[in-house]
């Protein structure tokens, strides 16, 4: 019980670490490439994803947390409450599904981000469509949203992945002893 809620504690700083730093990453990114390419760092669903797979023998709660994550980047990214609220638990949901199908290594975790980051940003686009607040048809947003937002966050992913699996691996130990 008690080494849960210090995995917990570790797994919530983590998350906001990255919640905030998604929004800061956005915005050099944004005045590097003049909005030409817009690279979307989600590195709360990343740290959402890692969780899901390093933290699976715990009783850590992710999904519950990914609620209160969505709810929170709902009112301080987007100002509509409801996109991420929703979008952040289907991720959880998703990337458990795919965990049942494919074994959790380096190169296979990629691939489940890969499609979780995908699947993160066509449900965000659609309904920024419907809702109006996006006016980018969808062969530009492929080219210029798209694909960068995938390469980086892949990018990011490979080089935090085995960082934060030696983070995670040393505080089980650390505890369990």
């Amino acid at each position: 019980m008690i080494k849960d809620t210090k995995i917990t504690l570790i797994f919530v700083i983590g998350a906001f670490l990255s919640f905030f730093l998604d929004g800061t990453i956005t915005q050099i990114f944004n005045l590097q490439f003049d909005n030409t390419f817009l690279m979307v760092p989600y590195l709360t669903i990343m740290w959402f994803v890692m969780a899901v797979i390093f933290l699976k023998d715990y009783d850590v709660k992710i999904m519950i947390w990914s609620f209160v994550f969505g709810y929170v980047y709902d009112s301080y990214y987007i100002g509509i409450i409801g996109i991420f609220l929703f979008i952040i638990p289907l991720i959880v949901f998703l990337t458990r599904y795919l965990l049942k199908v494919v074994n959790p290594f380096f190169f296979s975790s990629i691939l489940i981000f890969f499609i979780d980051i995908t699947v993160v940003m066509s449900i965000s686009y659609c309904l920024d469509r419907l809702s109006k607040i996006a006016s980018i048809s969808g062969s530009p947003f492929l080219v210029f949203v798209l694909w960068p937002t995938l390469i980086f966050n892949i990018l990011i992913y490979a080089i935090m992945y085995f960082p934060i699996q030696k983070l995670y691996n040393f505080f089980k130990i650390e505890w369990e002893n």
